[in-house]
């Protein structure tokens, strides 16, 4: 008929060659967002410690505090300082301050439950984030933790043992019960709040001899020039024996 096309029905095997084509693009599909989704992690992974790096931490931390607000949750924020590392390094060999940290990473997450978080926040300096942790529920792991650094030490090529041993500072978050909701420019706000606190802290244990684990107090800065003025300089760490 003029002005009409006839249609040819697909036949049999040319249905089946169509769906064995889709079934092999969907599977493709699946394997590039698997892929995509391995890559999106271990762009928030640091790859020497097996933790999460400082892109990961400060996410999971935006979401921890946006959660403490929603839910009315406590959170607690810890800076851990790897102790003398630079000394650790200089004394022994280069790779000695690697083994160090990934020890100290095994420490850590064998004392946090599955809900806290912990990353290297930079260099020598690592996180931890306690979920639903005020101050009489965040002292206690974070100074499990600093005990078990304390029994561990890094060996040097040449045989030298250097015991290991962490700093410890935190912080808590109490969140408002009146509030039910936060933006995200308060939620950066908390975050470097937080941070600059459990820093506070943190640069207190290192002034009073390191190997400690201190909370963050509004009197801290006064507490801190104190003691500059009266430890200008820090304990040096003794030389390793060799075993």
């Amino acid at each position: 008929m003029n002005g009409v096309r006839s249609v040819r029905p697909y036949s049999r095997l040319s249905l089946l060659e169509r769906n064995k084509q889709l079934l092999l693009e969907n599977r493709q599909l699946r394997q590039q967002v698997v892929l995509l989704r391995g890559e999106a992690r271990l762009a928030r992974i640091d790859l020497l410690t097996g933790l999460d790096n400082r892109r990961g931490l400060l996410d999971k931390l935006s979401g921890l505090i946006d959660g403490a607000y929603r839910h009315h949750r406590s959170l607690a924020v810890a800076l851990i300082d790897v102790d003398h590392f630079k000394i650790i390094n200089d004394r022994l060999d280069h790779e000695a301050g690697d083994r160090a940290l990934k020890l100290i990473a095994k420490a850590i997450q064998s004392v946090l439950r599955p809900s806290d978080v912990a990353g290297r926040y930079g260099g020598d300096e690592l996180a931890v984030i306690l979920d639903q942790s005020a101050f009489g529920q965040a002292f206690t792991p974070l100074e499990r933790i600093r005990t078990a650094v304390s029994q561990l030490q890094v060996r040097g090529e040449d045989g030298k043992v250097i015991p290991l041993s962490i700093s410890v500072g935190f912080t808590t978050l109490k969140a408002d019960p009146a509030s039910t909701w936060i933006g995200e420019d308060q939620i950066a706000s908390e975050r470097a709040r937080l941070l600059k606190e459990a820093d506070d802290a943190l640069s207190l244990s290192k002034r009073q001899g390191r190997n400690q684990v201190n909370e963050y107090r509004p009197d801290l800065k006064t507490i801190l020039a104190a003691l500059k003025r009266t430890r200008p300089e820090m304990p040096a760490m003794p030389d390793p024996k060799k075993s």
